[in-house]
């Protein structure tokens, strides 16, 4: 029986547009903690 292998890579590009930050600081740090669990549980952000 053959094997099928799948692989997905994801890309996430977080830029600003006329140099203004839309990420506030306030809940910046949430958001990169969501980010780092998602991308190393996928499970989880199911």
């Amino acid at each position: 029986m053959a094997n099928t292998y799948t692989q997905m890579y994801l890309q996430f590009v977080f830029a600003v547009q006329n140099r203004m930050s839309f990420i506030q600081s306030d809940w910046k740090d949430e958001l990169y903690k969501y980010i780092f669990v998602c991308t190393f549980s996928f499970h989880v952000c199911e």
